[in-house]
């Protein structure tokens, strides 16, 4: 059913209220009016009949209760105690509810309301679009729990910790595209959240063309990198290639263990790994591909497994030692290497010296 929006005075302006909630709708929302109500249409899963306010982002209207959502959104609230209209019944017999309209997409709205809905508060895995919409939203309207909780989620997988990252089963968070990168910078450039991008920038690094393109919203939108952190990415491809084969040749370098009894088996072993790494870079798309070469921050093992190495217990122990020191020195390096700064970026490796040093003294 559509239902008409009843505002007698016609478009105006906001009524000004106290300074400090000018202040807020000057920052959060825009003082002018959208175009007036004139159809509304039912939203097929956020419109309650007993709800307290209708809000409309386009031509849909999402009816839901004000109250729950003022208790977290300072800026709604204050909005609440001046709507724009009122939802009237088709014949114009009745007033319902009062109608706040929104210059938000009604997809990010949707999402940002299913939060605070009790009867759709399930556990589901968080979508990019939930989180984005539930961040830009939260930060607009002053939702600072919600806010707070998707930042988070985004800092606890595209993380500062060394172990953590490489524990992750895949790049992206579950239910995360590989494009989605691309919005996970752009959200860590509207929040400020710099500890997110040196992650999500690599991330970005392995796209291929589509890099350029981005992706399309719900809303038909484009989500696209900016210049500047497109020519980053750019310019991280060549580096994230160069770094990742001189870890690779340092894990696998032809020099076996002290305590090594069978030297030339072992020896001819780690010569072998070389050209199996030699085989994977050899073609022109390494330099485009950088999957080609192995995850930078992953086990060598991407180039040949332990057991086709077929080296003696002290070398594959070695090797592995190897390994993760250069795994960790990448680590070290990676906002370097994807063109950001980072303050207090954590150092795995000389964290783990330190230790050592310690422990000898």
């Amino acid at each position: 059913m559509s239902y008409s929006a009843h505002n007698p005075g016609g478009p105006r302006k906001r009524a000004r209220i106290d300074s400090a909630v000018d202040i807020l709708k000057a920052e959060y929302v825009e003082l002018t009016i959208p175009p007036a109500v004139t159809h509304v249409t039912e939203d097929a899963e956020l419109w309650f009949e007993d709800g307290t306010v209708a809000l409309v982002a386009g031509e849909i209207g999402f009816r839901v209760y004000q109250g729950l959502l003022a208790d977290h959104s300072p800026a709604l609230k204050a909005m609440f105690a001046h709507p724009d209209g009122y939802i009237s019944s088709d014949d114009g017999s009745a007033q319902t509810c009062p109608v706040i309209r929104l210059l938000d997409s009604p997809h990010d709205l949707r999402h940002l309301l299913r939060v605070y809905m009790p009867a759709l508060i399930a556990a589901k895995a968080l979508t990019f679009d939930a989180v984005s919409a539930c961040i830009r939203l939260g930060k607009k309207y002053q939702m600072t729990e919600l806010y707070s909780e998707c930042a988070q989620f985004l800092r606890n997988h595209y993380t500062t910790d060394f172990d953590r990252w490489t524990g992750h089963a895949y790049w992206a968070p579950p239910s995360f595209s590989d494009l989605h990168a691309i919005g996970v910078v752009n959200l860590a450039r509207l929040t400020g959240e710099a500890s997110i991008l040196p992650t999500a920038l690599l991330a970005c690094t392995l796209l291929r063309s589509d890099i350029l393109r981005g992706f399309t919203r719900a809303d038909g939108t484009q989500e696209i990198l900016g210049a500047e952190d497109l020519a980053r990415c750019f310019d991280a491809k060549a580096r994230v290639v160069e770094v990742t084969i001189a870890a690779r040749l340092r894990t696998f370098h032809p020099e076996v263990s002290a305590q090594c009894k069978s030297g030339p088996r072992c020896r001819v072993a780690l010569c072998s790994a070389l050209r199996m790494l030699e085989q994977k870079i050899s073609s022109r798309q390494a330099a485009e591909e950088p999957r080609r070469v192995g995850d930078p921050l992953g086990p060598a093992t991407s180039v040949c497994s332990y057991d086709q190495l077929g080296l003696c217990t002290t070398c594959e122990d070695m090797v592995r030692v190897r390994d993760l020191q250069a795994r960790k020195e990448l680590w070290n390096r990676l906002p370097e290497i994807v063109g950001v700064e980072v303050a207090g970026w954590p150092r795995a490796v000389r964290a783990e010296e330190e230790e050592e040093e310690e422990e000898e003294e």
